[in-house]
């Protein structure tokens, strides 16, 4: 009898520690960031000067981008910098990518569209931003190509007769077609971390 009884629990035992790793090894694992590497992103370690009329900052978890995304500025159609996260900040997440881009031109068609709608991105008025001293107007579009989202928030200005445009991208998967243990990204956090990218710029005297 007490042989059984102990062959019993024994069972049971082995029963809910696999119950246990079945549950472990399918639940998504959370986020996890090098908190060093957390730390970097309030530090705006260098500037940038674009186009001699502007300067933003990058900080030590991104890299600089030079040209080739004229497309996430649609107005002024004239990319000068991107300021990208590096990838290692949103490794185990499903963001691919996350940008500042600041695009700057004088010509007419730019300066009579730089605070209006894109019809192009189908972009909806959000307000307006204060930047170095400016206030921008701002912009909101998320647009779904097959497996990608690109969540986009935009501010333009006109200054001096020139209009500047800053692009906040994040773009990312579809998390059910990436590996299991692939979570959400955290889109308020990595927007902030843009953010404060977008509030370094400032212009040039």
């Amino acid at each position: 009898m007490r042989k059984e009884y102990v062959q019993g629990w024994i069972a049971l035992i082995v029963i809910a520690a696999g119950a246990t790793y079945f549950f472990v090894s399918t639940s998504k694992i959370p986020e996890r960031i090098d908190p060093q590497a957390e730390k970097a992103m309030t530090v705006l370690a260098e500037t940038y000067v674009g186009n001699k009329s502007f300067t933003i900052m990058r900080p030590a978890t991104a890299m600089v981008l030079n040209g080739g995304f004229d497309q996430f500025v649609p107005v002024t159609k004239t990319s000068s910098v991107g300021i990208a996260l590096l990838p290692e900040l949103f490794k185990g997440t499903n963001l691919a990518d996350a940008v500042v881009y600041v695009g700057a031109t004088s010509t007419p068609s730019a300066l009579i569209a730089c605070t209006l709608e894109s019809q192009t991105t189908q972009e909806t008025r959000t307000g307006t931003t204060t930047i170095s001293g400016a206030d921008f107007a701002s912009f909101h579009t998320k647009g779904v190509a097959k497996d990608d989202t690109y969540d986009v928030t935009t501010y333009r200005v006109i200054r001096e007769d020139k209009c500047y445009e800053i692009a906040k991208v994040l773009h990312s998967k579809d998390v059910t077609k990436l590996p299991h243990n692939t979570v959400e990204f955290d889109q308020p956090k990595y927007s902030g971390y843009l953010e404060n990218i977008a509030q370094s710029f400032a212009f040039l005297p």
